[in-house]
């Protein structure tokens, strides 16, 4: 039933609670700012209408919803918009278009990881499921929905869960496992004190062992329910609580003792009445004259079986139309009437079985068609599936032949740096061959020398044979020419005899460096071999510190569990980062900061190890709560750690900043040092909180330094941003300079109006375009947390 549902749900709009549907649509058709709140008054409208069953109106508010959510790009909007229409579809009976509305609400909230809405959408979709007889898909559906609301902590949800998953095995005849998930739900619903649900949950329990004729047992539990509906005033559940004792006091007592029962019947007819619920006022009416038909008053029994038939035809509820034929049958026998008017009464029984038995055979032909199709659907997903791992397989092959192809690549390079060096080996070979022609051709010279000095002389003996008379003159020119050869002739000897020198000792240092060459290649092989094993080694320690690292940041399952939504940029300039963010919940109030320590790297990552451990025995040890003192014991507590007394001692420590959040009195407490917050508080632009002009950690002049502390206030929700100065720090743009502060707070200002969902990926895509090529300069980190009472 909706109403059922609706009383779950019935938070979900906590801001519109108290506005009537009029005042609602007057908002709406005065709003001269059509923004995400215009659509949320168009959703609750919507919703609003079906509760009264105006579910044209209802549709009209949706489409318009769901059009302006689409034209604004409001994916919450979208979203709820398809979960409220699907509960209207199911209120109208018309529970095909409910499962698409809800599938359609579902993608959006898988592709949001929305775990309160994927619970809540899944819980829609088992109720139509449920009303289409598809008992598997509506079971699958409960259980999705159990798994969220387990992961979201929403006890109530895991309770309602319980309890349909109940429904669908009773409708299977499975009382058993029924009894087991309503007791589940009971259980859960007594440690909550949900009195409204624990009444349902205990006459569940009590139908369960009236169907197997446990009656004490049943009357235990409905007379419970009775106690706690009758203290609640659930009306609806007395009628069905009074119709219940009253047939286990038939059952009991007997039906010459049915004055007990009569009482509970004419109470519930009396509230059925009053709250128009024709389906059970026809069965309280109908089981009244069951009990004056047992005490013989014929006339009586037969007046009000026949109120009970003529609220069943105008309501055509057949099977109470069947049973109140059935009963006047066996009334007329009682009453020893006519036989043809016994016959047409029980004509009428049989007709009205016929349909009922039709429609029942329609039914289940329509299950196994759904079952059919149901089953279509799991093979085909299967398919895809194995698809999906198939491609799997490939991308991963992909990347194996990637690598293969870089270390193919890396041997290549290897190769070309030998094919180098034995160029240079090379090179040097045809230098030495280049002297050795160079003595050759000195050589060659000297004989074509000697040659001429021959013919020379020859010609010399004939031409002194000839002239005798010129023997002296020639004689002496002859002695002077071979003195001037004999002289030549010695200095060329000298220079070849040096140069065969030169060409020696150059031939012996060639060999030297050749093998200096090849030494040194070697040498240098192993020392890159060795560099490469030492470099492995460090990366591989500090990637398993950067695995520690990230285990000392708060766990998501945790944060989700104190905020709405919570996401966060965290990006190292190295592997390790010197930045850290921090939460912790205590007492009731949730501690979130985020701290920028001196330096980045192994150095920074130590010091963040240490933030994290001083925050943790500060706020969980000591229980310190005030933000200003907690800045004032983990600044003196670095101090000393640090032993940074003295003129020469280190200047190590860190810039921070910190809320404490109190969701009950909607207060946070902000204290920083040199590191700023932005907090929106409702739906108003982020506002800048100044910190503290002091750091933590580091030299000072007085031993203890004093932080001051911020209180803001807000109504409904709030969204905090913190962040390190890495981002405003980075170089980039077209004219390589720092982003800077002002540009930074405008990137905020665009981040603060998208959906909470978007913001992390618009940071992340921001800062990537802005440094573009550049190397990352620093540790950047920013987070956001939407905070809702």
């Amino acid at each position: 039933m909706k109403w059922f549902w609706y009383f779950l749900w019935s938070n979900f709009f906590f801001s519109l609670q108290a506005q009537t549907l009029a005042e609602i649509e007057k908002q709406i058709s005065e709003s001269s700012k059509k923004d995400t709140n215009w659509v949320l008054l168009l959703i609750k409208a919507g919703d609003m209408h079906a509760d009264n069953r105006n579910f044209t109106k209802a549709h009209q508010y949706f489409q318009q919803a769901l059009q302006h959510s689409q034209k604004i790009k409001y994916f919450n909007g979208i979203m709820k918009t398809y979960y409220y229409e699907g509960l209207t579809y199911r209120s109208e009976g018309d529970y095909k278009l409910s499962v698409d509305n809800h599938l359609k609400a579902i993608e959006i909230a898988q592709k949001q990881n929305n775990q309160d809405q994927l619970m809540r959408s899944y819980v829609g979709l088992g109720n139509a499921y449920r009303n289409l007889s598809l008992y598997e898909k509506s079971l699958d559906s409960y259980l999705k929905s159990l798994e969220f609301a387990k992961a979201v902590s929403n006890k109530r949800i895991e309770a309602a869960c319980y309890n349909n998953i109940g429904e669908i095995y009773r409708f299977q005849d499975n009382d058993s496992l029924a009894l087991e998930f309503y007791r589940k739900a009971l259980k859960i619903n007594r440690e909550s004190k949900d009195e409204r649900q624990i009444a349902i949950n205990l006459n569940n329990i009590g139908t369960i062992y009236f169907r197997n004729e446990n009656y004490q047992n049943a009357k235990n539990y409905f007379e419970e329910s009775l106690s706690l509906s009758e203290k609640l005033n659930n009306k609806r559940l007395l009628i069905v609580n009074y119709i219940n004792l009253g047939n286990i006091f038939i059952r009991q007592q007997g039906e010459d003792n049915s004055e007990g029962a009569m009482k509970y019947f004419h109470s519930a007819i009396l509230l059925a009445e009053e709250v128009k619920d024709y389906h059970n006022l026809s069965i309280a009416k109908r089981s009244f004259s069951r009990c004056y038909m047992f005490q013989k008053d014929y006339e009586t029994a037969e007046k009000i079986l026949r109120e009970a038939l003529e609220i069943a035809e105008k309501a055509e509820i057949k099977s109470e139309k069947a049973e109140g034929y059935r009963d006047m049958v066996l009334l007329k026998i009682r009453m020893k009437s006519n036989p043809q008017e016994v016959l047409d009464w029980e004509e009428k029984y049989q007709k009205v079985l016929q349909e009922i038995q039709n429609e029942t055979l329609t039914d289940k032909i329509a299950k196994l068609q759904n079952d059919f199709d149901f089953k279509q659907e799991k093979i085909k997903n299967e398919l895809l599936r194995r698809e999906n791992q198939l491609k799997e397989m490939q991308r991963l092959e992909a990347q194996m032949l990637q690598k293969q192809k870089e270390q193919e690549n890396a041997l290549l390079a290897s190769q070309n740096n030998m094919l180098l060096m034995e160029n240079e080996v090379k090179e040097a070979a045809l230098e030495k061959e280049r002297l050795m022609r160079e003595d050759a051709r000195i050589r060659a010279e000297k004989v074509r020398k000697e040659k001429e000095l021959l013919e020379k002389d020859a010609l010399l003996k004939k031409q002194t044979l000839e002239k005798q008379k010129y023997f002296i003159l020639g004689a002496s020119i002859i002695a002077v020419l071979t003195a001037l050869l004999a002289f030549g002739l010695g200095r060329a000897y000298l220079n070849r005899k040096r140069f065969a020198q030169t060409l020696q000792l150059k031939n012996k240092e060639i060999e030297q460096q050749k093998e200096e060459i090849l030494t040194q290649r070697d040498l240098l092989d192993e020392q890159n071999k060795l560099l490469a094993h030492q470099k492995e080694e460090i990366l591989a320690s500090i990637r398993y510190a950067k695995n520690i690292q990230t285990a000392l940041l708060p766990y998501p399952k945790r944060l989700l569990s104190f905020f709405k939504d919570f996401w966060a940029f965290y990006k190292p300039r190295d592997i390790v980062s010197g930045d850290f963010y921090y939460f912790t919940e205590r007492n009731g109030k949730g501690f979130l900061a985020l701290a920028d320590c001196t330096g980045h790297g192994v150095p920074g990552a130590f010091m963040s190890s240490l933030g994290i451990a001083i925050l943790e025995n500060t706020i969980v040890a000591k229980n310190i709560t005030q933000a200003a003192q907690i800045l004032q014991e983990l600044d003196y507590i670095l101090y000393k750690s640090l032993n940074q007394e003295g003129g020469n001692a280190q200047q190590d420590g860190m810039e921070i900043a910190l809320c404490v959040i109190d969701k009950h009195t909607k207060t946070i407490e902000f204290a920083g040092a040199n590191r700023p917050v932005f907090i929106c508080v409702d739906e108003q632009n982020p506002e800048e909180f100044i910190p503290t002009k002091l750091s933590v950690g580091g030299t000072r002049d007085e031993m203890i330094r004093t932080y001051e502390s911020q209180t803001i206030t807000f109504e409904k929700h709030c969204r905090i941003y913190m962040f390190s100065d890495g981002y405003h720090d980075q170089f980039g743009g077209d004219k390589q300079k720092k982003l800077g502060k002002k540009g930074f707070y405008d990137i905020l200002l665009q981040t603060a109006q998208l959906p909470f969902q978007e913001q992390e990926k618009f940071i992340r895509e921001k800062f990537e375009t802005w440094k573009g090529t550049n190397e990352q300069i620093d540790d950047v980190s920013i987070i956001g947390a939407w905070v809702e009472t």
